[in-house]
């Protein structure tokens, strides 16, 4: 769903060209954003029949095509935007009626809420939210003054929820002023475990740096950076001389955690991921840093490594960028930087070899950037990597005037390569240069300690 236009459209007038662009996004699914864009832009613009008629399109269309529970989801995401009428009100509570209309006192919750009366749809769609969501032993938080309370029960014929608050009090609220104030939280919230557990802080500290970084991520808009975290916790919950072992020790936690996410510094900050984070998700940063060509396989190996641990699939949509700027850097490099070319040819052989798609555009194998190189030990020599010597030895074997560079080598490479170098150049009848090698080696053993070793 092209947002922009839309908007554009809408400012001209053109409602067929906005009707059938809708329908185009309801069909593709378009993600909640864009469609409560959309509905925004038009409640903004006066145009609220349009508005309204577009709602009802996507509750109805949402409905036949995948049914009343993602409706719903759609419908509590987008509608909001909306003023709201009767019959999407309507619609609306009919759809939470097909959805959670089995459950305990939903009815009271339905009339308490003011869905089906006057009552705006954002608080409405709160209040029936969280009152559906509130069971027995769950936690709650204040929106305002971050005061845990613990639901013990609703009780129907007074019409509220009883609550305990951290000291052991009890008390009485209604769902609507409920919804306004608090909002159902994670037994892991901090604001939950520093006024339900406040005995037990100093111990989960130690012993759950990740959960606690979590909570606290969770209890302040979901993320932190490290300097509000040290106000936080120093002194009242970690003493100032322990600070740094423990900020050590959580970070490395969350980095390990598939919710949370480490980013930055000066200040670094902690995210928390309710979903968790995909393998894209966790990498994005260090593509958004990757410079080298080995920069870019080290990626896409902690990539393989994490879709097979995980058991998903590779999104091409990661993969490709990162193949196309190899491809870019072999080609593009070759005479300025014949290294790092070479090095990019050799890293995309290595990963299609492990199974990748190659690149979308023309990249040179291996064995045609050795075969165009004028100094070829020189180059290969100069790899920044020993793992990327063996290809590139081979495809330097393919050249006809591979000998005389294999002798080039002798003197470049570290005595591990040595035996592999000196066979292929006493393959090809060439073995006195080696005895002529090791005589100027043991003369000069200073200059040519490889060969000596």
């Amino acid at each position: 769903m092209n947002v922009k236009e839309i908007k554009q459209w809408i400012a001209d007038g053109a409602d067929n060209a906005i009707e059938n662009a809708w329908m185009a996004g309801i069909e593709d699914q378009a993600p909640p954003r864009e469609t409560r864009e959309v509905l925004e832009a038009l409640v903004k613009a006066g145009k609220l029949d349009t508005a309204h008629t577009l709602g009802w399109l996507l509750l109805s269309e949402t409905t036949e095509q995948h049914g009343a529970e993602h409706a719903l989801d759609v419908g509590r995401e987008v509608l909001t935007a909306l003023p709201g009428n009767d019959e999407l009100r309507t619609m609306l509570g009919d759809l939470y009626s097909q959805v959670h209309g089995q459950g305990e006192n939903f009815e009271d919750f339905l009339d308490a809420s003011g869905l089906l009366g006057a009552q705006s749809l954002r608080r409405a769609i709160r209040t029936l939210e969280t009152s559906l969501a509130v069971t027995g032993g769950c936690f709650l938080a204040n929106r305002y003054d971050n005061r845990a309370v613990r639901a013990e029960k609703y009780d129907p014929v007074m019409g509220w929820f009883e609550v305990t608050e951290a000291d052991g009090r009890t008390s009485q609220i209604e769902p609507k002023p409920l919804a306004d104030e608090f909002e159902c939280v994670q037994p892991n919230d901090f604001r939950v475990l520093c006024q339900f557990r406040k005995d037990q802080m100093g111990e989960i500290l130690m012993t759950d740096p990740g959960g606690v970084l979590t909570g606290i991520c969770m209890s302040n808009g979901g993320r932190i950076d490290a300097q509000d975290l040290k106000d936080l916790l120093v002194p009242t919950y970690v003493e100032p001389g322990k600070w740094s072992g423990w900020w050590n020790r959580a970070r490395t936690a969350a980095k390990r955690s598939a919710n949370l996410s480490v980013t930055g510094r000066n200040p670094t900050v902690i995210s928390y991921h309710p979903e968790g984070l995909s393998p894209e998700d966790e990498l994005a940063d260090a593509v958004g840093k990757a410079r080298t060509p080995l920069d870019y396989l080290a990626i896409l190996k902690q990539y393989a490594a994490q879709t097979r641990s995980r058991k998903l699939p590779r999104q091409e949509s990661f993969v490709q960028p990162i193949m196309r700027m190899l491809a870019h850097q072999a080609t593009s490099f070759r005479t300025r930087r014949p290294v790092e070319a070479l090095t990019a040819s050799l890293v995309v052989d290595a990963l299609t070899a492990g199974g990748m798609e190659g690149p979308p555009v023309a990249c040179p194998t291996t064995v045609a950037a050795v075969a165009a190189l004028e100094a070829p030990a020189k180059v290969i020599a100069a790899l920044p990597d020993a793992s990327l010597w063996p290809a590139a030895i081979e495809a330097l074997a393919r050249r006809d005037d591979a000998p005389e560079h294999f002798v080039a080598l002798l003197t470049r490479m570290p005595a591990a390569q040595l035996d592999d170098i000196a066979a292929r150049i006493r393959a090809a009848g060439r073995g006195e240069t080696i005895e002529h090698a090791v005589e100027h080696a043991v003369a000069d053993a200073a200059r040519n300690l490889q060969i000596c070793l």
